[in-house]
């Protein structure tokens, strides 16, 4: 392997991971919590899916 391609690799799985701990954060944000619970209310919408995990 070169050593581009290695650090083209670990560049991938940086954004990757960081993309990934944004989605985390804005989970925990109150406002979007809320609206995930309305959500769960409707069972037509992602609710639905949700309510069988918890």
């Amino acid at each position: 392997m070169k050593p581009e391609d290695k650090n083209r690799q670990q560049q991938q799985q940086q954004q990757k991971q960081q993309q990934q701990q944004k989605q985390q954060q804005t989970m925990k944000q109150p406002g979007q919590q809320q609206n995930w619970q309305d959500k769960q209310g409707q069972p037509g919408k992602q609710g639905g899916g949700f309510k069988g995990k918890n």
